[in-house]
């Protein structure tokens, strides 16, 4: 015993309406009715007979309109920051810039450190 075409058409749009302005959030009474597992898979098995004998198309959208409907289980709370936001500071250490002598002498330091293996000065005589 399906529906026939326009009655199917008629039940999709009154479901397209409540899905786009009653579920966000849904009324009170369905997701008081919807609040316990066992009334989610008596609906569900609703939506599965509807879809096997009646309408593919009415079944999608009471599916649709289900999930939406369902209030949400998870119940995440933030956890409170003990300390406050513009208490914390930045903990990094500056470190004091270099005078222009020591400036001088630790780039030098760094150029030898680093071409120590130069035509000028080799290890051992050796270039490599």
């Amino acid at each position: 015993m399906a529906l026939g075409k326009n009655t199917q058409y008629i039940v999709a749009g009154v479901l397209a309406v409540y899905i786009v302005f009653f579920t966000r959030p849904a009324p009170a009474v369905v997701v008081g009715v919807l609040a316990s597992p066992i009334a989610q898979l008596v609906a569900l098995a609703g939506v599965i007979y509807v879809g096997a004998v009646q309408s593919l198309l009415v079944a999608l959208l009471l599916a649709v309109a289900l999930v939406l409907s369902i209030p949400a289980r998870e119940y995440f709370e933030p956890k409170k920051e003990e300390t406050k936001k513009e208490d914390k500071k930045p903990t990094e250490t500056v470190k004091p810039s270099p005078k222009p002598e020591e400036e001088k002498k630790t780039t030098e330091s760094v150029k030898k450190e680093t071409f120590c293996n130069t035509r000028d000065e080799t290890l051992d005589g050796h270039p490599f």
